[in-house]
């Protein structure tokens, strides 16, 4: 039967002056969200457009929600599975932060992970994700399967994060190998050997490093050699272009075969369709995940 619903919505505006223009699209999406959330915060279903005095009120008040947000639970993790490409079965998860915001709704990561950095609380998020991960491991059914945590240079070096994820890993008994850090590749270009040597205490600790958005970014060959990784995630530029972009194809097959001499775990991200999967699959992609074998999802319906 055919029903008429209705739709109310808060609109947040930036208009391309001179200022932000200079900014680039961040700049200019970072304004349209400021002004979205004043509208938003004076009551649903306005219309609000950017002007300066938005900025500085809107991130000191998101800073604030932020550190508020780690104390009252209000950031949770998802899961998105990740499949063995030889049989589609599940062995692992992807951990990804969401913010359930008590106004604005459940927000991705790019809403609000790049304001976390500006707030000092890089760190705390990542002991936060770490701590909730290791829990759902801990309660997981099937003792396999793992899941990997995402880490970037800023929440590395102090050796904080380390002693976090390997005292809950030990508190909750958990075999450390449940456990994958996901390390995003282009954080990595001013990584000095504090970060190093955090690294390799965890890789020695028996928690495996995967590198990130493999094939892009700065000197990856140089990451291979100089730290401790144990896998790769084919980024999924690479892996949308397949199979009409022979180029990104080729890429994808080359990028296989180095990882696969050097006898790491491949894990290709972003698939939606079975023929790129299919081709992963043909040309030594161990592992998958994408919107065809599903999106994050809560924790508790994953297990």
């Amino acid at each position: 039967a055919r029903r008429r619903v209705q739709v109310a919505a808060s609109i947040g505006i930036a208009l391309a002056d001179p200022e932000t223009v200079e900014g680039g699209a961040p700049a200019m999406l970072a304004a349209a969200d400021a002004a979205l959330y004043r509208a938003k915060g004076s009551g649903r279903g306005r219309t609000e457009v950017f002007e300066s005095s938005m900025s500085v009120a809107s991130h000191t008040t998101v800073h604030r929600e932020l550190a508020d947000a780690l104390e009252r639970d209000e950031l949770v993790v998802h899961y998105q599975p990740i499949v063995d490409l030889a049989d589609l079965r599940v062995v692992g998860y992807e951990a990804l932060v969401r913010w359930q915001h008590p106004h604005r709704g459940l927000l991705l990561p790019g809403a609000f992970l790049p304001l976390v950095q500006e707030a000092g609380l890089s760190v705390p998020l990542a002991q936060y994700v770490a701590t909730a991960v290791v829990e759902f491991v801990a309660q997981t059914h099937d003792r396999t399967r793992w899941v990997s945590v995402n880490v970037s240079a800023d929440q590395l070096g102090d050796g904080e994060f380390a002693t976090t994820l390997l005292g809950e890993i030990s508190r909750r008994r958990v075999a450390a190998g449940r456990i994958v850090v996901e390390l995003t590749e282009s954080s990595l270009v001013a990584s000095g050997t504090r970060i190093r040597h955090e690294l390799t205490q965890l890789s020695a600790a028996g928690v495996p490093i995967l590198l990130d958005d493999f094939g892009t970014g700065v000197s990856p060959l140089s990451y291979l050699r100089d730290l401790p990784v144990a896998g790769v995630k084919l980024d999924m530029s690479f892996t949308s272009g397949i199979p009409d972009d022979p180029t990104a194809g080729k890429v994808a097959r080359a990028l296989g075969a180095l990882a696969r001499e050097l006898a790491m775990v491949t894990i290709a991200e972003g698939i939606e369709h079975e023929e790129q999967a299919r081709y992963l699959h043909r040309n030594g992609w161990r592992y998958g995940q994408g919107w065809l074998f599903g999106g994050a999802q809560p924790g508790d319906v994953s297990r």
